[in-house]
């Protein structure tokens, strides 16, 4: 059994924006050409913003391709997502996000975890997602939010 991936950052932020920037200012700092479904035809990628809600992303021609359902939507604290890009729904891993006060900046914990559900895949999803979320929240994330 994997263990769970963990990446965390500390940003210049309260926790208030830096959870609006995780979630609804995505779009600005997700590197869609490189980590997207759609690649360089992706348009946007967007949050519903609500628990039951979606993570779509968009194609310039209009494909979308779902991401992620929202099982906890707790602002500006936690959202906990069932993640799922290129796979059925149905086979999904969880990803957390956590947003602490840190000595005026907030400490943004992201923990991937739920491997099993992905079977005889799961070591080599888990070696791509721990190289992934390096660039994607570990530079992108953070260097949007001034980390």
């Amino acid at each position: 059994m994997l263990p769970p991936l963990i990446k965390q950052v500390r940003v210049p932020l309260p926790p208030d924006t830096a959870f609006a920037l995780f979630t609804d200012g995505i779009d600005g700092w997700w590197p869609l050409e490189v980590h997207g479904v759609f690649h360089a035809d992706s348009a946007l990628v967007a949050y519903d913003g609500y628990a039951g809600g979606t993570i779509t992303e968009t194609a310039t021609d209009g494909r979308t391709a779902s991401w992620a359902d929202i099982v906890a939507w707790e602002p500006p604290s936690r959202i906990v997502l069932a993640w799922h890009p290129w796979t059925d729904p149905q086979v999904a891993t969880t990803v957390q996000v956590t947003f602490t006060p840190d000595d005026g900046g907030t400490e943004v914990v992201l923990t991937h975890d739920g491997w099993e559900v992905l079977g005889a895949e799961a070591e080599q999803r888990f070696a791509l997602y721990d190289a992934g979320w390096d660039v994607v929240f570990g530079r992108h994330f953070a260097q949007a939010a001034g980390g």
